[in-house]
């Protein structure tokens, strides 16, 4: 998940213009935030290039952001368009995209606002003295979140489909979730001889892996995105094969 913290200074600065109705600035706020967490966290999924990781930017359609990013006022300005006017913006443009080269832009966060990747594993948390019921605490999470994570991957789930509606749209696949946090484990504490941009993408996917079975009872779902050519592919695209049950 991706958590993004704002600085006090912006939501003052945006009722100080919108006092009214009361908490309408708290609102409109709050539904950018969402929105552009969202985007932020399918960028993570679908995977940022080296380049993009080391100077810390970030795909986003920036015409989405502002279509989805909310209005505030009677003159219901957006709230994209408000930030960048009155110099609080939470995202700076770093690579413009375009419609006609079908380029998505590249942004970089400002000092306004601060990420954290609740799928990130901080050093500390796991150690060769952890216990193993802290350890199975700490990945585990809690439900809330495991089920807000599932919302975002699988938006368009209902859970009254039929066995055949399902199967129609996901593989699914039985997850060995023991060997699947050891696996974790070992990427955290013993893992050398892999690059720190490449271990902690590996640590999110098995750590977004280990969320779906918590809602799922062990089992993950991979959609299903068949060829023109017969072939079946799968997205988002994470790797499943090492912690698959045989």
């Amino acid at each position: 998940m991706i958590k993004l913290t704002v600085d006090p200074q912006v939501l003052a600065a945006l009722q100080a213009d919108f006092p009214k109705p009361a908490n309408s600035a708290q609102r409109a706020l709050d539904k950018y935030l969402q929105r552009l967490e969202k985007m932020l966290f399918q960028a993570f999924l679908v995977g940022l290039t080296p380049r993009q990781r080391k100077l810390k930017l970030y795909p986003l359609a920036l015409s989405t952001l502002w279509e989805q990013g909310g209005q505030i006022g009677r003159n219901r300005v957006r709230v994209h368009k408000w930030l960048a006017d009155n110099d609080v913006p939470l995202v700076q443009t770093v690579e413009l995209g375009s419609n006609l080269s079908g380029l998505i832009s590249e942004v970089k966060l400002s000092p306004w606002v601060k990420l954290t990747n609740t799928l990130d594993i901080p050093p500390s948390k796991l150690t060769a003295v952890t216990s193993d019921a802290d350890i199975d605490a700490y990945l585990d999470g809690d439900q809330a979140s495991n089920l807000a994570l599932f919302g975002l991957l699988y938006p368009d789930f209902q859970p009254h489909w039929t066995a055949v509606e399902l199967y129609s749209r996901f593989d699914r696949i039985d997850v060995d979730v023991k060997s699947l946090k050891s696996y974790i484990v070992w990427l955290s504490t013993e893992a050398k001889l892999i690059s720190a941009a490449k271990k902690a993408h590996a640590i999110r996917q098995a750590r977004l892996i280990l969320s779906v079975t918590r809602v799922l009872g062990g089992a993950y779902l991979q959609r299903k995105k068949p060829s023109d050519f017969g072939r079946m592919y799968y997205e988002p695209k994470v790797a499943t094969k090492a912690v698959a049950k045989a």
